[in-house]
This record gives C-alpha cells, structure tokens and sequence, in this order.
C-alpha cells in the first residue's frame, strides 16, 4: 500500500478482508473528509466513532475497497491542509499527541498508564 499520507491523521487497521482496507482517520464535527471523498469520488463506509466533549475531532473507523485505496489515500493526504484552512491550527498537534498516546499505551501492554481520568466517548 502506498504510504505517501500522513500517517498520523489516518491509521491503517489490520483487518483480514478480501474487499476492503480498513482505516482510522481524526477528523472534526463537520466531517471535512466527506468533501475530499466526494471530489476524489471514493466512496467510504463509516462504522463507529469516538470522541471526546472537550475535543471539537473525532476517531472515524471507515473502510474502501481496495481497488480505491489509492484514491482514498490522495484525499487523506489533503486533510490536514483543508483543517489549516477551516482554522483548525492545532490538527497535526493533536493527530501526533494522540498517535503517542497510542504508542505509549500499546507498548504498556493496553494501558496508558499516565492519562488522566478522561475516557474516550463513543459517539452516535
């Protein structure tokens, strides 16, 4: 798969399908990656989405089939100018932390031991 994105604002999930590649992107309340979607004409599922009050992103799981993974992947690539540009200045900031996060909490075995009290919420 082609990795020219920005790995920290879309996410890869290893899912066994004969279809479809599996992703996690971060992307706001006013879902700005539907409009990328539309013009680099992929169509993408959404399944679950997690998100906290006190943040404005949310964590998206979708899914594309495979033969329009590279299209899918060249509008990732143009999110976090388009969050730039809706005045989201802290998009790549808060794409990094989180993917640390993660990092962290997977090399503890599950557990990120330093968060604070503060769970994700599932969102519907």
């Amino acid at each position: 798969m082609n990795q020219d994105y920005n790995r920290d604002c879309c996410w890869t999930l290893e899912r066994f399908s004969l279809l479809y590649n599996h992703f996690a992107i971060i992307d706001t309340d006013e879902y700005l990656a539907d409009s990328l979607f539309v013009r680099h004409k992929v169509r993408v599922w959404f399944s679950a989405e997690f998100g906290k009050d006190d943040s404005p992103y949310r964590v998206i799981m979708c899914k594309c089939r495979k033969k329009d993974t590279p299209k899918f992947l060249s509008a990732i690539k143009e999110l976090p100018n388009k969050m730039l540009l809706c005045g989201y200045q802290d998009y790549l900031t808060f794409c990094a932390e989180l993917r640390n996060k993660l990092e962290t909490a997977k090399a503890n075995g599950g557990v990120d031991r330093y968060a604070p009290n503060g769970s994700a919420l599932q969102t519907k």
